[in-house]
C-alpha cells in the first residue's frame, strides 16, 4: 500500500484476512453544510437535528485516529468550517496526511491560509469539461472551480491537486475530452467515481468506455471502489482498510451507506472498528445497494 506521507510502499497488517488491525483511511464529513444544492448530492439528506463535533471534540477524536495513515476531509463543503485550518494542522503534527475534498467555489477566499497550512492534496469537484455537463449534476459555477484550481497550482505548487468526477450516462461520451482537459489544467490525479442514487447506474456499455479509457490514459487515473467492483479490478475495502465519520460522530462503512455503528463521542473508534463492524465485514450478503 502507498504511504501518502512519505511516498514509500509499507506492507499491510492485517488481523486474519479480512481487515486491517486499524483503518488507513478515515473519511471524515466534516460538515453536511454547503454553499449549493446540487441536484444529484446524497448528503443532504443526512443532515440531522443534531449539533455538529465541536473542535475540541474533533481534536480528541483525530487524537484517537493517530495510527491511521491519512484523515480525507469532506463533507458538505469543509471550507464552512471556520476551524478547517486549525484542525487540518492538528492532524498534520499527529503524523497523519490530510487531504481536503471540495465543490471548489470558495477556495480562493482562503489562499493564504492554503499555502501556510500542511494539507497534503485538495480533491475539487468537477463532472465535465464544459459548464454545460459540469451543470448536469452540479450547481457550481464551472469557471469559478477552474479558475481556484489554476489559483492553487499556481499559488501553492508543492500542493498535490486532484478532481473527482462522477461518471454517469450524461458525461461518459465525453470521457476522453475531459480527461484531455485536467491534463492541460496540469492536476496531479483524476479519480472517477461511480454514480450513486438519484443517477442511475452504469450500463455495461458505459462499464466497457470506462475501462477503455483508463487503460489508455497517461494522466494518473483512480477510481472509487464502486467503479473499481465494477470494473473487475478492484473491491470494496469498506469497513475494512477504511471507515467513515459524519459531522455527529457517527461511525460508517461507508458514505453511501446509512447503517451507523456507534458514535465516537461516546465509544473509541477502536473499539467500534475492532467489535461494531464485525457484522458488516462477515455478512454473507453485503450491505451495499449499489454494486
Amino acid at each position: 500500500m502507498f504511504n501518502p506521507k512519505d511516498g514509500t510502499l509499507f506492507k499491510v497488517v492485517r488481523q486474519g484476512t479480512n481487515r486491517l488491525i486499524f483503518p488507513a483511511t478515515v473519511h471524515l464529513l466534516i460538515t453536511y453544510r454547503c454553499n449549493l444544492g446540487c441536484p444529484t448530492c446524497e448528503q443532504r439528506k443526512n443532515i440531522r437535528n443534531e449539533r455538529e463535533m465541536t473542535t475540541e471534540e474533533l481534536k480528541s477524536f483525530i487524537r484517537s485516529i493517530k495510527d491511521a495513515f491519512m484523515l480525507a476531509v469532506g463533507g458538505g463543503e469543509p471550507f464552512l468550517r471556520e476551524d478547517l485550518f486549525e484542525l487540518i494542522d492538528y492532524a498534520s503534527n499527529l503524523g497523519l496526511a490530510v487531504s481536503v475534498t471540495t465543490n471548489g467555489t470558495i477556495v480562493h477566499r482562503f489562499i493564504d491560509e492554503i499555502s501556510k497550512s500542511q494539507i497534503k492534496q485538495i480533491q475539487f469537484s468537477l463532472d465535465g469539461h464544459t459548464p454545460e455537463i459540469h451543470n448536469l449534476t452540479h450547481k457550481s459555477d464551472f469557471s469559478t472551480v477552474v479558475k481556484n484550481i489554476k489559483l492553487v497550482k499556481k499559488k501553492v505548487p508543492a500542493l498535490r491537486v486532484g478532481i473527482n468526477h462522477i461518471v454517469h450516462s450524461g458525461n461518459i461520451a465525453y470521457l476522453d475530452d475531459f480527461l484531455s482537459f485536467c491534463g492541460r489544467l496540469g492536476v496531479n490525479d483524476v479519480r472517477l467515481l461511480s454514480p450513486k442514487p438519484p443517477l442511475p447506474p452504469l450500463k455495461e456499455n458505459e462499464i466497457d468506455k470506462v475501462r477503455e479509457v483508463v487503460k489508455n490514459k497517461k494522466i494518473l487515473v483512480g477510481v472509487d471502489d464502486c467503479l473499481a467492483t465494477l470494473l473487475g479490478i478492484g473491491c470494496c475495502v469498506a469497513g475494512r482498510e477504511i471507515c467513515v465519520v459524519d459531522p455527529y460522530g457517527y461511525v460508517l462503512g461507508c458514505s453511501h451507506l446509512p447503517i451507523r455503528y456507534g458514535n465516537v463521542l461516546k465509544t473509541d473508534i477502536k473499539i467500534i472498528w475492532e467489535k461494531e463492524f464485525n457484522e458488516f465485514r462477515g455478512g454473507e450478503k453485503t450491505p451495499c445497494l449499489l454494486v
